[in-house]
């Protein structure tokens, strides 16, 4: 699979590797899932495919199936791999996933999702998830879902005044 993956120059072979990140990303063991991204990782190319391959997953597993391959990812020291599925379930995974992964992690696991999900998520969602987590007493995590208002009177930027216009010129 490996050597299909990295050397897929045309247009079918292109296809054929991202079918075979497809099933792997939804299909693949939490062992295996380790074992592929530290081959990919491993060629100057696989980058592109590794990223493909965590999109896949964290939009095609549930709750559970993401929480043991982050657990898997930590156990065989690929720390970076298991930030980025993070960051992917934060960015792609369905709201309602959300807040069963966040107490299934551990602390630090849990509030880097909840740091990516506010970075990458519109406000509709991140309301659905503080709701979720409110509601499944998670005031820790609730309290890191900053109300909107807190989130943009942060981003708010000093007025610049109109350049003067000139009559006439």
């Amino acid at each position: 699979m490996i050597g299909v993956l990295l050397r897929s120059d045309g247009k079918g072979d292109w296809e054929l590797a991202h079918e075979l990140l497809d099933v792997a990303g939804t299909e693949g063991t939490p062992s295996h899932l380790c074992d592929l991204l530290a081959e990919l990782r491993a060629h100057p190319n696989g980058d592109t495919y590794a990223y493909t391959l965590l999109s896949t997953i964290a939009a095609d597993r549930g709750p559970s199936a993401l929480v043991a391959i982050v657990t898997a990812l930590r156990g065989a020291e690929q720390a970076a791999d298991a930030y980025q599925l993070l960051t992917a379930v934060a960015r792609g995974s369905q709201a309602c996933f959300i807040s069963p992964i966040v107490r299934q992690l551990s602390e630090t696991d849990a509030t880097w999702l909840i740091e990516a999900l506010t970075a990458e998520r519109s406000e509709m969602d991140i309301s659905t998830v503080r709701g979720m987590l409110a509601y499944g007493s998670c005031p820790h995590y609730v309290a890191l879902l900053s109300p909107p208002q807190a989130r943009t009177r942060a981003l708010d930027m000093p007025s610049v005044p109109a350049p003067p216009a000139f009559v006439g010129a």
